[in-house]
């Protein structure tokens, strides 16, 4: 949701801006958290593709077409070299929802050789050192930074709480679904990084 509320702002979307060429990817149909990842960020950037706002010449819009098999960068890098030589050939791509660093990274290595200077705007997850690195350098937009101290410290508290039979701390009863129930959960907030508060990745 973050990633898809993060094109939203700075394409200025909600004001009209556009129309902006788009390509998605999605992570590894195996993983559930691909899922959520993907249908959380469409669920923002549907309406503006509804409208014409955000159009994607490929027409691949569903996870299944967007997804990245083993999270493999070199998976992601092979799909983008598909779509420059075909739906994107001579197209000008302005923005990449990409599910991860990982996925990010290849996307960039196709679009380089493709012949891009100016990245579009491309999301992440997970702050990778790569990513961070190609934040700084203005050839990926944003990353999201889960902070392994909060996460860590709230384990090991949910842990802690049911060895001792006691409720562990829940916040979320709804959302996260592993295609057999839905699970308990407690959510933490990740940080959005980019060029304006990079310095907050240790």
């Amino acid at each position: 949701e973050a990633m898809g509320e993060y094109i939203e702002a700075k394409l200025d979307l909600k004001n009209g801006a556009g129309p902006f060429n788009m390509e998605v990817f999605a992570g590894d149909t195996a993983d559930n958290n691909a899922h959520l990842f993907f249908s959380a960020a469409m669920e923002v950037l549907k309406p503006y593709i509804a409208n014409g706002q955000l159009v994607i010449p490929s027409g691949e819009t569903s996870f299944d077409q967007a997804t990245t098999q083993g999270w493999n960068p070199d998976n992601a890098q092979k799909r983008m070299e598909r779509l420059l030589q075909g739906a994107d050939a001579g197209v000008h791509l302005d923005v990449i929802l990409s599910p991860n660093d990982g996925v990010a990274g290849g996307v960039r290595k196709a679009l380089t050789a493709g012949g891009y200077t100016q990245m579009p705007l491309i999301t992440g997850q997970d702050a990778e050192e790569q990513a961070i690195a190609a934040i700084k350098a203005g050839q990926q937009a944003m990353t999201t930074y889960k902070d392994p101290e909060i996460l860590v410290a709230k384990s090991i508290r949910m842990i802690k709480a049911v060895v001792e039979g006691t409720q562990p701390d829940i916040n979320n009863v709804t959302t996260y679904n592993n295609g057999v129930i839905t699970v308990p959960a407690y959510l933490c907030t990740p940080l959005v990084v980019d060029a304006g508060n990079i310095n907050v990745v240790k």
